[in-house]
């Protein structure tokens, strides 16, 4: 039989257990054997045990270099989290981008607030309107601690023309005209 203990933080931790060897292996004049089991404890920051109170955000997907006025891909990703950094994903905190450092002056465009789901809240469409080395983009929600990206960049933005594309075209004279 199994002995759970709760811990401090919610989580649960597996206590080791002793038992002999299943009756189905032992014999009278053999020696008994004891088996020990253990299971991995949910007590401490392990990544196993159950998220906590709503505490935090942290990036999940980090803004990468962008062209201006082009959103920004892969989406960009905020995870609410726990105290030990675990996902609450019961959380549908809403959450709010904006521009922290600012090299170009640029502004941000896109749907700038959004409401977490299963925990993670996805910017899908976020862009900057300048050029700049060296954004961040800060992450907020009301009662959370906030969180910061890394650095990135927005650069020109590339025009494509194909080679079967008309780049101008001639127009003929008026109607009626010789």
């Amino acid at each position: 039989m199994k002995a759970w203990m709760s811990c401090p933080n919610g989580g649960v931790e597996v206590i080791p257990r002793v038992s002999s060897m299943p009756s189905l292996f032992r014999s009278a004049p053999i020696p008994v054997l004891l088996m020990f089991s253990f299971a991995f404890t949910g007590c401490g920051n392990h990544g196993y045990s159950s998220a906590g109170a709503v505490n935090q955000l942290a990036f999940g997907i980090q803004p990468s270099i962008a062209a201006a006025g082009t959103s920004i891909a892969p989406a960009v990703t905020v995870i609410v989290e726990d105290a030990n950094g675990n996902t609450v994903t019961t959380s549908t905190a809403a959450v709010t981008i904006a521009i922290g450092n600012n090299p170009g002056s640029g502004t941000l465009g896109g749907t700038t607030t959004v409401n977490a789901v299963g925990g993670v809240a996805t910017f899908s469409n976020l862009s900057i309107s300048n050029l700049g080395t060296g954004y961040t983009l800060t992450a907020s929600s009301p009662g959370l601690t906030g969180a910061t990206s890394r650095t990135f960049n927005v650069t020109a933005a590339i025009a494509f023309v194909s080679a079967s594309q008309t780049i101008c075209s001639q127009t003929s004279a008026s109607a009626g005209t010789a």
